[in-house]
C-alpha cells in the first residue's frame, strides 16, 4: 500500500474555489492516484462558492478514495 498523498488545492487549483467543473478536473486527478488515501490541504484558502462546495462534496462521496480535509479555513468548514 502505498503512502497517503497530499494535495494543496491552493495550488492544485487557486486560493478562490469557485467553479464545479474544476472540482470535476481535480477528482478525475484523484481517482487516478495509486494512492488510496488523499488529503486535501485547504490552508490559504481565500473563498469557496456555494456550487464549488456543493460539486465537492458530491465528488469526494462519489470518489472510491478515501479523502480526508486539513487546514480548513472557518468559511470553508462552514460550506
Amino acid at each position: 500500500m502505498k503512502k497517503a498523498i497530499t494535495i494543496k488545492i491552493k495550488d492544485a487549483v487557486s486560493v478562490d474555489l469557485s467553479l464545479r467543473n474544476t472540482v470535476v478536473s481535480l477528482f478525475e486527478y484523484i481517482n487516478t492516484l495509486s494512492q488510496t488515501e488523499v488529503i486535501i490541504d485547504f490552508a490559504e484558502i481565500k473563498s469557496i462558492s456555494r456550487s464549488f462546495a456543493h460539486e465537492y462534496i458530491n465528488q469526494r462521496n462519489n470518489s472510491k478514495k478515501n479523502i480526508f480535509e486539513i487546514n480548513q479555513p472557518i468559511n470553508v468548514k462552514k460550506m
